[in-house]
């Protein structure tokens, strides 16, 4: 890749590795989907992002991306990661709690193999090795995941900046 121009999302993690180990030239783009479609469109040699669980049925099932595939292991393992809004530290506590809870109860590698990416990411099974025990927030989290999945219920709300605080407040 040395020299190759690579799709990037904007503010990736993986610009830094890509240049400094790879000697590659990022082209960086809003999101992951604009830099896929510039991918395909001939504008880059290869696109690296953390959503490869998400590329799989892509991958698989679209005719259109034959032609490519996603690469294991990582290219820079690394954890989970939501964007708060500067400041919201306690948002930012919350929602760390409940992707610890994701990685404790296997869910990530549950979904990576859901969307056929086997044997798991080894950073991912790594992570929920070291992340065996259970904690009060986990049964609480737990209890809340099954009983809207069982119910069919929509818990987008928790998305709204309105809805959010009173929700994190009943967690605390």
């Amino acid at each position: 890749m040395r020299g190759k121009p690579v799709c990037i999302s904007q503010g990736s993690s993986y610009i830094r590795p890509i240049v400094e180990r790879y000697g590659a030239i990022p082209r960086a783009f809003p999101g992951a989907s604009q830099s896929l479609l510039a991918l395909r469109g001939g504008s880059c040699v290869a696109a690296v992002h953390d959503a490869a669980p998400l590329l799989y049925p892509l991958l698989q099932s679209d005719p259109e991306w034959h032609d490519y595939r996603a690469l294991q292991p990582e290219l820079e393992p690394a954890p989970s990661v939501i964007w708060v809004r500067q400041g919201e530290h306690d948002t930012a506590a919350k929602l760390d709690t409940f992707v610890r809870y994701l990685h404790r109860n296997g869910w990530f590698i549950a979904t990576e193999a859901k969307n056929g990416l086997n044997p798991p990411s080894p950073a991912l099974a790594e992570w929920h090795r070291q992340l065996p025990r259970r904690t009060k927030m986990d049964t609480l989290l737990h209890g809340f995941v099954t009983a809207t999945a069982r119910l069919g219920l929509d818990y987008r709300f928790l998305l709204d900046d309105y809805e959010r605080v009173p929700l994190y407040r009943a967690w605390a």
